[in-house]
């Protein structure tokens, strides 16, 4: 076996197996012992499973790392409001407009007014926001209960991989 293997070399190697011998296509028992004695291939297949483990150990550690540090974001930002805020209260408690420091010039002033919502449901039309999208769960049973639903089909059914691992 070589240090690396190589998928499309071994792709070709069963393609020739295939169709030399038709009967591998019937037979699984006589096709992984033909592809374990005359291919790479379930060597190649360990070696893919393997890393699929290891990628998905990196990929939850990663997004463990990422929750870390979006938690860790959320506290900054925090501090920093709270930081703002004890600012702003030393301003207004002494009387101050405007303050001049080495680092930074503070300066209070009239914020915009914010929109307050006291009833949703007093509002006119033009002013809600509405998403509309598909209901593909809906969809879904609608079609397979044989009703039509124009502008939705089945697509065709893609091959998938189940990997059952200890």
């Amino acid at each position: 076996m070589a240090n690396r293997l190589d998928a499309s070399q071994i792709v070709t190697q069963i393609r020739a197996l295939v169709a030399a011998n038709p009967e591998l296509l019937e037979d699984e028992v006589l096709a992984v012992d033909t592809l374990e004695g005359q291919t790479d291939a379930l060597d190649l297949v360990d070696e893919i499973l393997c890393k699929i483990t290891i990628t998905k150990a990196l990929a939850n550690g990663l997004k463990d790392y990422v929750e870390e540090l979006s938690n860790r974001l959320v506290r900054y930002q925090g501090r920093q409001d709270a930081l703002r805020t004890l600012l702003l209260r030393i301003l207004q408690e002494s009387g101050l407009k405007r303050l001049e420091r080495p680092s930074a010039t503070l300066s209070l002033a009239k914020g915009p007014p914010k929109v307050m919502i006291t009833d949703e449901n007093l509002l006119a039309f033009e002013f809600l926001r509405i998403r509309q999208e598909p209901n593909k769960m809906k969809i879904k049973e609608a079609l397979l209960a044989g009703d039509t639903v124009p502008g939705a089909q089945f697509s065709n059914s893609e091959t998938t991989l189940t990997i059952r691992t200890a």
